[in-house]
């Protein structure tokens, strides 16, 4: 399950005082069986002076980075 802002409700002031908060879920940590491999949602909860919205990048686990692209 993807999370949420809700999820932050209990961490104190986090979500109070944070400008922008963006919360990561890859499905393949979870389930190792899935066709996702390697892919990451990026939601962008909270953006006190711009959008909010998901997008999607992939995470290339033998850097440690996220790039563009399938």
């Amino acid at each position: 399950m993807t999370p949420l802002l809700f999820d932050l409700r209990e961490t104190g002031q986090i979500e109070q005082d944070a400008d922008v908060i963006m919360l990561m879920y890859r499905e393949d940590y979870y389930d190792k069986e899935t066709k996702q491999k390697e892919m990451t949602e990026i939601h962008v909860a909270k953006h006190r002076n711009g959008p909010v919205g998901s997008f999607k990048l992939r995470f290339m686990k033998e850097f440690g980075r996220f790039v563009e692209g399938k």
